[in-house]
């Protein structure tokens, strides 16, 4: 469950869990009344070029799909409102390009989300904004700020057992306690500093010849981090020698391969790494192996005839041969990793939040869709 909120771990795994390709970043922001939270996320959406949500649109998207009006929509609701605009804001975020204003909208968006914020301010300030926005005494807007923050934070907690001003659940804490025009430019710089400095880990799998490896080591050299590859390692621990590389790892299957005990060193290996972070580890069950360590997985794909001929190419082999060969490796993968783990290497690009497929594409551009889709073009 990437999702903060447990209400929402049904619908995540039916509705949004690997259906929804990350196209852009996500930024989640979230605090309370006054703080300035959506003048805020709205001049940062307009900078960083992203599409804008907040409860009422996210409230007009929900009645256009459902082809009712918003007031019909809302009275028919009713007690569900809240949830329902956290399943579609949890649905935005998975998709990404976007930035999500409202309480629950980190919260909602979880791993999601590549920055998640909480805007803070003094209640003195929040409520001198309020008394002018609301044309009422300082000292009323005090009294109503006091009683909304309490009944939001009671209420949250008991509908769903979360506390959103928690800074647990938050990458940026911004205090905006500055006149707008200076709170507009450091919140844009903050966001920008730390999309540019986080160190992530990230997990590359894919299909046979479609091309991970390459993809992922670009990938490294681009964000200035270590790259690891478990396929290498594997091929390299086989006491078999063979040419060509698909052959060398239908032999390492034939031998080291078929043990639980090998796959499971190299499963500690590669969580060891991704936990330190600033890492791209490429591996097909990487996905699977780091679902709960990595900040994004992403799994190459191609045709059949694509991957063949690629796969001919690097190996020096017909490409009758080289088809022959991956079906092969392919059934073995597939047999021994639904006997050793349970799972069926079919599903691990479900996992993913970034699916490329790379039959058209160059490596390059592939490299530059996925640092677009993480934020760090």
């Amino acid at each position: 469950m990437r999702t903060f909120i447990p209400a929402l771990e049904d619908y995540e795994k039916k509705f949004v869990e690997g259906k929804a390709r990350k196209r852009g970043i996500t930024i989640a922001v979230s605090g309370v009344s006054g703080s300035g939270k959506s003048t805020l996320a709205r001049h940062l959406a307009e900078k960083l070029k992203l599409r804008y949500y907040e409860a009422g649109e996210i409230l007009r998207r929900l009645a256009k799909e459902r082809s009712v009006p918003l007031e019909r929509l809302v009275e028919k609701l009713e007690e569900n409102l809240d949830l329902e605009i956290d399943r579609k804001t949890l649905s935005l975020a998975a998709r990404g390009g976007c930035v999500i204003v409202g309480r629950l909208a980190p919260l909602a968006a979880g791993k999601y989300a590549d920055v998640r914020v909480l805007v803070t301010a003094p209640l003195r300030v929040r409520a001198k904004r309020v008394s002018e926005r609301e044309k009422i005494a300082a000292s009323l807007a005090r009294k109503l700020l006091r009683e909304r923050d309490e009944a939001d934070r009671k209420r949250y907690e008991k509908v769903y057992g979360v506390d959103f001003l928690s800074r647990k659940h938050y990458h940026i804490v911004f205090r905006n306690d500055v006149p707008l025009r200076k709170a507009r430019a450091a919140f844009v710089k903050v966001v920008r500093d730390f999309l540019r400095k986080r160190k992530l880990s990230i997990a590359i799998g894919g299909d046979t010849g479609a091309g991970s490896s390459t993809v992922g080591r670009l990938l490294a050299k681009r964000l200035n981090s270590k790259f690891f590859s478990v396929g290498d390692l594997f091929k390299k621990l086989s006491k078999k020698k063979a040419k060509g590389e698909t052959l060398r790892a239908i032999k390492t299957w034939e031998d080291v391969g078929k043990k639980k005990e090998f796959h499971e060193k190299l499963d500690r290996l590669q969580r060891r790494i991704a936990k330190k972070g600033n890492c791209v580890i490429c591996a097909k069950l990487s996905p699977w192996v780091l679902k709960d360590i990595a900040d994004y997985r992403i799994w190459i794909t191609a045709n059949f005839v694509t991957r063949a001929r690629r796969v001919a190419e690097r190996d020096g082999i017909p490409l009758e041969e080289a088809k022959k060969l991956l079906r092969k490796k392919e059934r073995l993968e597939r047999e021994e990793w639904r006997r050793i783990y349970g799972i069926d290497f079919a599903s691990l690009k479900s996992l993913c939040e970034i699916v490329v497929d790379s039959s058209k594409l160059s490596q390059g551009e592939i490299v530059e869709r996925i640092l677009k889709a993480i934020g760090k073009r």
